[in-house]
């Protein structure tokens, strides 16, 4: 899917450039404007089929989810989302949660002997 996704957007870049090179009240001769909105909706409706039939297979794994949740920091994007909300710019939440994220990935040195 993901894949997919570079093709939609080279197909709306395409739109947007053709669109801004018109004549502001030129609207008669769009030729060039049909193959990438076709391809666009086809390449949606191939994706949202594969989609619908994955979700209806997904089984989830509740406890599984948890502990991965609890093992990682999964709450840094949300803490840092919340201090940007309170007023504080965005860049100093993420240095605030770097370090110690950081920190706490480091592998453990070996005690001198």
């Amino acid at each position: 899917m993901r894949g997919k996704t570079g093709r939609v957007y080279g197909n709306l870049v395409s739109l947007l450039t053709l669109m801004k090179s018109l004549p502001l009240a030129y609207n008669k001769d769009m030729q060039e404007d049909k193959e990438p909105l076709f391809d666009t909706i086809d390449t949606v409706r191939g994706s949202l089929k594969v989609f619908t039939e994955m979700i209806a297979q997904l089984s989830v794994n509740g406890a599984r989810m948890r502990e991965a949740a609890g093992r990682g920091f999964s709450t840094a994007t949300d803490i840092a989302d919340y201090l940007v909300r309170k007023g504080c710019r965005s860049a100093r939440p993420m240095r605030w949660w770097a370090r110690p994220c950081a920190t706490a990935w480091k592998p453990a040195r070996p005690s001198p002997t």
